[in-house]
């Protein structure tokens, strides 16, 4: 194969969902800054992701040819709730809301974290009444979804539905490919924020100790209740969807290993550091989307402005420029700050949330004195462009 015409990277084709790092390879060395005929550019390099990452060049709003741009705010409620969300925002806005949620979230993540090492071990209990089971359905997602509804104070009754609407709200986040799906999107999330605002009064009216019940309570006006909702949807959908993906895309690679490795029965560093070369080889996210403001040249190459450009993380997170022997799985080695969870001002909110979620899921299901737990042959990748989630991760449990 000559020249760099021949090179594609077509992120809903089903070869590249199931493996895209042979793809991410070949574009890092032939073309890392990448045009695509469909109407996009990929960065695929480690320097240039992160440099984009940090670039207020590159804008986090919606495209103007969009469904959800702020013009259809009153057309479809997918499009309101975008543009209220810190994900989306830029400059000034962006920073006002999210040092705002960001205080008292933060603070209400550290006061949960004995919270999360026994409802990891609660979850644990019940995978060893099983001979089989899958890590996702069984383990991963009933943690995730219970421990943030539990920061959030959310009842745990609503835990399951929750994690459906969250579900839901991921594909915010990626092309959306008809007009039924988006119909059935614009319902899910219509639900999902009434559920929430229902849980806003009942906290205005009666406040617990809770995310939503401080929230609610230092409204000073500069938020409406409707960015507060949407953003309470984008924490429960972040905090479900980053550690069941995160927490399972790791235990993919530890029961590959052919023996568990040392720091997993370590500290909480050493499972913490453990933790990050996992998300390293596996990134959840493989890439964010971004428009650019003004041209802006790359790699030799001039983007123009309104052009959209997705930010390969997962193929920086290999890039043997960065990262020595990048294929290989390397706990104990100190390895640079990898882009799992994005870089600058909008790095994931909740990074160390979930760092310390799969800490404590991971230390519960392998006690130095537990039960035997060995890959069985399912691993079924969801076949969502641009999340590297499993669909299925069936194990064998003995004792």
């Amino acid at each position: 194969m000559q020249g760099t015409a021949t090179l594609s990277f077509e992120p809903d084709d089903a070869a590249t969902i199931e493996d895209p790092y042979p793809v991410y390879e070949r574009l890092r060395a032939r073309d890392p800054v990448h045009w695509n005929p469909k109407g996009f550019w990929f960065i695929s390099r480690y320097e240039d992701v992160l440099a984009c990452l940090k670039d207020p060049r590159f804008s986090n709003q919606p495209a103007p040819f969009a469904l959800v741009h702020a013009r259809n705010r009153a057309k479809f409620v997918a499009a309101d709730v975008v543009n209220n969300l810190i994900a989306f925002k830029d400059g000034p806005d962006h920073s006002a809301l999210r040092g705002w949620l960001a205080r008292s979230f933060v603070r209400h993540t550290q006061r949960h974290q004995d919270r999360f090492g026994a409802l990891a071990t609660t979850c644990a209990a019940r995978l060893r009444t099983q001979q089989r089971a899958d890590m996702v359905a069984d383990y991963a997602l009933p943690f995730a979804s219970r421990a943030i509804c539990a920061v959030l104070g959310v009842p745990d009754r609503d835990a399951p539905q929750i994690a459906a609407w969250s579900n839901d709200f991921f594909r915010l986040f990626h092309a959306i490919p008809d007009a039924d799906e988006f119909s059935r999107l614009n319902q899910s999330l219509d639900a999902f924020r009434q559920h929430v605002m229902d849980l806003m009064a009942q906290r205005r009216a009666a406040p617990e100790d809770d995310l939503i019940s401080e929230l609610v309570a230092h409204m000073d006006g500069a938020v409406s209740e409707h960015e507060v909702a949407d953003n309470l949807m984008l924490l429960a959908a972040d905090g479900i969807g980053n550690v069941q993906s995160g927490l399972t895309n790791c235990l993919s690679i530890l029961l590959a290993q052919a023996r568990l490795p040392e720091p997993l029965f370590g500290t909480t560093k050493d499972i913490a550091r453990l933790v990050d070369e996992c998300l390293r080889l596996e990134s959840p996210g493989q890439y964010q989307g971004r428009i650019t403001r003004e041209a802006v040249e790359i790699g030799g190459k001039t983007l123009r402005a309104r052009s959209i450009v997705l930010l390969g993380l997962a193929s920086a997170n290999r890039d043997a420029t960065v990262f020595a022997d990048p294929e290989a799985f390397r706990p104990a080695d100190q390895r640079p700050q990898h882009l799992a969870f994005g870089a600058g001002a909008h790095m994931c909110l909740g990074s160390a949330m979930v760092r310390a979620e799969i800490v404590q899921a991971l230390r519960a299901l392998f006690p130095a004195d537990g039960p035997r737990i060995s890959s069985a042959p399912d691993r079924v990748w969801m076949a969502r462009p641009g999340h590297r989630w499993l669909d299925r991760l069936d194990v064998e449990i003995s004792a």
